[in-house]
Order: C-alpha cells, then sequence, then structure tokens
C-alpha cells in the first residue's frame, strides 16, 4: 500500500532594491512513500483537520505556481495590466512525473491590485491498490487575490500565500507552511510599524484550500500573526497559529525563526523552532549559501526538520533535504532536491518552468 505526497511550487523573486535582480522559479516535487504499517501514521498526521483522510493512493499536491513578491512595487502611482504564462515539468525518482502550465493575470489601479492564477496540472504515476499506472488531473485556481495599499499598511483578500519567514525546504519545517501548505483562503492585514518591522494578521477562512495540497473537505479556519524585526545581526520573526474549528483539542501554536548571516554575503544560518497547533515540537534548521549563487548562479539551500509526537498527533518522519535552483535565462528555470525522510525513503527530483510575461 502506498500513499504518495507531491508539491509544486514556483516563486518569481525580487530583490529588495529598485529593479528585480533576478528571477527564480522554485519548481518542486517530492514523493514519500509509506508501506501499509506507517500508512496510519501519514493519515493521524492529517486527521488533525476535519475532513482530513487521505484517499488511498493518491497524490496531494500543492498546484501552486508562479507568484511575483511585490512588496518594492508602488501600485499608487498609476495603473498597470500585465500577465504571464509557464509551462512547467518535473520527474521524480520511482518513474513519476508532473506536467502542466501556469497562467497568471494580474492589474494595479492608484491602491487597487488584482490577482489571479491557474495551473492546469496532471500527475503520471501508479495509484491506487492495483498499482495502476496512470494520469490524475490536479488543476486548480492557485491564487485570486485583492489587495489595497495605503499609508497606513495593507490589506489582502482571497486566495493568497504564506510565504514569510526562513524555512522552505522541508515540509514540516515552517508553523505557517506545515505539510507544504503554503496557500490559504483568509483576510490579511498587515499595517506599517517601522522599517525595522513587519506585522501580518490574518483570518483563515479556509487553512487548507482543496489540493492545495490536500484533498480535505470542509473549511479548516482560524487565526495567524507574524511579528518580525530586520537587524543588522539578522532577521528575527515570531510566530502565532491556531484553528478555530480542528475537531481534536488543540492549543496555539507557538514559533520563533532566525537567519544569521555567518560570513556576511557568503554563508547564512536559519531556522524556527516552537511548538505546532497539536501540541508537537517543533524544531528545524537550515543553511543557505550566497557565495555558491555567486560564484555559479545555484541557489543552494540545506535543511533538516523534525516533530516530535505529541498525546493528540502523531508526527511524520524526520527529514533532511538539499535544493537548488538555477535560472538559465530570463524565460528559463531549472531546479534539483533531494529528501530523506528517515526510516522511509530517499527521493530525486529534477523540474523546470519556461515562460514568458508580458505588461502595459
Amino acid at each position: 500500500m502506498e500513499i504518495s505526497r507531491v508539491e509544486i511550487s514556483s516563486v518569481f523573486k525580487t530583490a529588495r532594491h529598485d529593479w528585480v535582480r533576478r528571477f527564480l522559479c522554485r519548481l518542486r516535487l517530492r514523493l514519500a512513500r509509506a508501506d501499509e504499517g506507517e500508512q496510519s501514521d501519514v493519515k493521524n498526521t492529517l486527521e488533525i483537520v476535519e475532513d482530513a483522510a487521505l484517499e488511498e493512493g493518491e497524490f496531494d499536491l500543492d498546484a501552486s505556481a508562479a507568484y511575483a513578491h511585490l512588496g518594492d512595487a508602488k501600485f499608487d502611482e498609476g495603473r498597470m495590466v500585465g500577465g504571464d504564462i509557464a509551462l512547467l515539468g518535473a520527474a521524480v525518482s520511482g518513474g513519476s512525473y508532473a506536467y502542466g502550465a501556469r497562467l497568471h493575470g494580474f492589474a494595479a489601479q492608484d491602491k487597487w491590485f488584482a490577482d489571479a492564477a491557474y495551473t492546469p496540472l496532471g500527475i503520471r504515476s501508479r495509484f491506487g491498490d492495483n498499482n495502476e499506472k496512470r494520469t490524475q488531473n490536479y488543476s486548480a485556481v492557485s491564487d485570486l487575490t485583492l489587495t489595497y495599499t495605503d499609508a497606513w499598511g495593507e490589506a489582502q483578500i482571497g486566495r493568497q500565500r504564506f510565504l514569510t519567514g526562513p524555512t522552505h525546504v522541508t515540509l514540516y519545517g515552517s508553523l505557517v507552511r506545515a505539510g507544504g501548505r503554503e496557500i490559504m483562503d483568509a483576510v490579511r492585514v498587515s499595517p506599517r510599524i517601522g522599517d525595522a518591522y513587519s506585522l501580518d494578521l490574518a483570518y483563515l477562512q479556509d487553512a487548507f484550500p482543496r489540493k492545495l495540497p490536500y484533498r480535505i473537505s470542509g473549511d479548516q479556519k482560524g487565526f495567524y500573526g507574524r511579528l518580525a524585526t530586520y537587524r543588522a545581526a539578522g532577521n528575527f520573526g515570531v510566530n502565532l497559529l491556531k484553528y478555530s474549528n480542528s475537531n481534536i483539542d488543540d492549543t496555539l501554536g507557538a514559533t520563533f525563526d532566525f537567519s544569521i548571516p555567518v560570513v556576511r554575503d557568503k554563508v547564512d544560518f536559519y531556522g524556527e523552532v516552537g511548538r505546532d497547533p497539536f501540541r508537537r515540537r517543533m524544531t528545524s534548521f537550515g543553511v543557505s549559501l550566497p557565495i555558491v549563487y555567486e560564484k555559479t548562479g545555484w541557489d543552494v539551500f540545506l535543511e533538516a526538520a523534525k516533530l516530535r509526537d505529541s498525546s493528540v498527533a502523531a508526527a511524520p518522519p524526520t527529514e533532511y533535504s538539499a535544493r537548488a535552483y538555477k535560472s538559465l535565462n530570463e524565460h528559463v528555470n531549472l531546479v534539483a532536491s533531494v529528501s530523506h525522510f528517515s526510516g522511509q525513503s530517499t527521493r530525486f527530483l529534477v523540474g523546470f518552468s519556461v515562460g514568458a510575461r508580458s505588461s502595459r
């Protein structure tokens, strides 16, 4: 018996200065397998949210595609309309592969910004008890937001991404992105509280939109908050997350994260520690290597994440991951990764995106 977990994510990254320094697409496909004896642990991890049991033999897919980080763009100075299209593909050890596209459009008028993305996506793999190889459809709307920006800050409503915090390679290394989830249906407010601080407050209408990444019916409501500070010594943040209608006696999840330059502009050390909403102790650490990017153009990340069992929820296996991204040119991007799950398996991935963008 198999349970497979797949995540595909892609990010358009911008630098924190006047123009886009580089384009980075993140396409991620992870396949983890468990035999019948391990299946109950995987299910227990997900049954902590309402109607969260996985259908046996299925992929759980984060069908998220590209996202434009627009924190430095000044949309209140005029109007802009644009969009982009990308072809996405990935293959993983074991013979499974994914293929699809990402259709993205946006419009800005004065202080308003609208953003939408749809990802037609197929997964070719072995499914079900008979292990039959076939293609299944995992297409989804991954972005649908309306944002208002003013001098006091920003408000956003709709299907949006929660990308803050340093940990992003491992499945369970982040409180808010647990299980590879980074997309939620929410109302979020981000007031300006000074140049050295940021604050996010969100009401979650659905923390697990269907197929992003899990097949969970119903709405998992909750609240999320993050306070961060940016200093010469590093970046530091406190995260709070609570589900308000979970079917277990949960509590408030709280973590502290950090990113510290070990050798400035060459080696960074980061991590997140604390407890998730299901009383499981969480520890994740990672290293990023700007020096490798500077010399080769490859963005390299090494990460480890561990959750511990609690009285109300089982923990997934400890994960060790390495991932590298490279932009070949303005339109073509590559990713390669390896992930090892203690006591289970090691998976390798190669992926790509090819796209074009226009705006006016």
